[in-house]
């Protein structure tokens, strides 16, 4: 670890240095910095998965702000949530990352709501997360072709739902049919038809060029990293489990936006084989290991749930409902991983889809309601009726907002300038910060 702290103060320092070839502002020299601050950790473990990453937020703002969650936090917190007024905000423990493109999904009790909690966790005011998924919209309206006002409109949507689902908590808000229907298709997946997508008939994955085996040495310690997980469940899932094998352990690098160049080992687990047995997948489970790095939402404070940060992601994820029988958490050559069971049923969105009306208005409304319910059950040193009550205090407060509307209407600004803060930022990073951070790394 020292001499992976000692690599990443040599790269940092070593930017005055950048040659004079292609003149770089002060501007982008400062963001290239940030950039590797903000990805300390991922560029002392695995060099090519942060080059990886640092080409990815090239890509368009929308991949830059999902990507760069860093930046999008530090400007929150230096800026707007630095006035006295929205410090003085309830403050809950932050989903992190709540986004259109994914992080919303099927809760237990067929709910709607936060599903990725990676970056959950850490204390901060409740407009947070709302500012988040608002700029979010607008930044991915510009992508994928859709006008300011329609981005306005479910933006002002998304924030009248989450307002009404605190008034409304704890009771369930209904899903309009295009959200109804993908949680009514979650609940009707079955098991074995990921099973069957993901293994082979002796419990051994498919593989891709995304996929690769893990052997040997590194085998034998993930195998015994799975078996001290295992003997840390609850007794009724241990006696299961120690039914079974461990067939085949693969790796696979992240390829999101914020988990881009981080590790996820899956693990086969397959029924203990009996004689003439040929195709082994028939009660098969498949468990993923995921690296945790530190949140980048840290910037707000650290975090109460927990210091190690897979136990912090698992605990949030239970307190959101959005955790299976068979979650945890272990250790692997002193890296924190959780671990959570692939179910079948899992949703992935696209933020190309907001193109369509009613799929637009729908998940405005099923994230709004969601965020509501999390935020409620995220406060802290207070039960969840009362945090709702405080927020809504806020809200309505003359002193903070004066009601609902001059609430959507402020929260649609910021998040408005915060999107033009991120396509800006892009802009200066694809115009010489991404250069630098080439150079740096080429040059160790």
């Amino acid at each position: 670890m020292t001499r992976s702290l000692a690599l990443i103060t040599c790269l940092l320092l070593s930017f005055a240095g950048v040659s004079r070839a292609a003149p770089v502002t002060a501007r982008a020299r400062r963001l290239a910095r940030a950039v590797m601050r903000d990805n300390a950790t991922l560029l002392s473990r695995n060099r090519a998965g942060f080059a990886a990453k640092a080409e990815l937020l090239a890509s368009s703002p929308f991949i830059y702000y999902r990507a760069a969650a860093g930046r999008f936090y530090a400007y929150l917190q230096r800026g707007i949530h630095r006035t006295a007024r929205y410090r003085a905000l309830t403050k809950v423990l932050i989903n992190g990352d709540p986004h259109i493109n994914g992080n919303t999904g099927p809760l237990r009790g067929k709910r709607w709501g936060m599903i990725d909690q990676d970056e959950a966790g850490h204390p901060a005011p409740f407009t947070v997360d709302p500012m988040r998924w608002a700029a979010g919209v607008f930044l991915a309206a510009a992508e994928h072709g859709l006008s300011a006002r329609d981005a306005r409109a479910m933006v002002e949507t998304f924030l009248e739902a989450y307002v009404d689902g605190l008034r409304r908590y704890p009771k369930r808000s209904k899903l309009d049919k295009p959200i109804a229907d993908l949680v009514k298709g979650s609940r009707r997946a079955k098991r074995r038809s990921l099973i069957e997508d993901k293994l082979q008939r002796t419990g051994a994955f498919k593989t891709d060029a995304g996929t690769k085996r893990i052997e040997g040495g590194e085998r034998a310690e993930l195998v015994d990293a799975t078996r001290r997980f295992i003997a840390q469940l609850p007794a009724k899932q241990r006696r299961k489990l120690e039914r079974y094998e461990i067939s085949d352990i693969v790796d696979r690098v992240g390829r999101g936006g914020g988990s881009r160049g981080l590790r996820r080992v899956r693990v086969s687990l397959v029924l203990r084989a009996t004689r003439g047995q040929r195709d082994r997948r028939g009660k098969a489970l498949i468990i993923e290991l995921k690296e945790q790095p530190p949140s980048p939402a840290r910037v707000f404070g650290a975090s109460p749930v927990a210091e190690d940060d897979a136990e912090r992601v698992i605990a949030m994820r239970r307190r959101q409902g959005a955790h299976g029988k068979l979650d945890g958490f272990v250790k692997h050559r002193g890296v924190s991983f959780s671990v959570v069971e692939k179910r079948a049923g899992e949703v992935e969105l696209e933020a190309s889809r907001i193109t369509d009306k009613d799929f637009r208005v729908a998940l405005a409304k099923a994230d709004g309601a969601g965020m509501a319910y999390a935020h409620a059950r995220s406060g802290i040193n207070a039960s969840a009726s009362k945090t709702a009550k405080a927020i809504l205090a806020d809200i309505d407060g003359a002193s903070s907002f004066g009601g609902k509307q001059a609430f959507v209407s402020e929260l649609v600004r910021r998040a408005q300038r915060a999107a033009r803060v991120m396509t800006a930022q892009h802009e200066t990073y694809v115009g010489g910060a991404l250069d630098m951070i080439r150079q740096q790394l080429g040059s160790q």
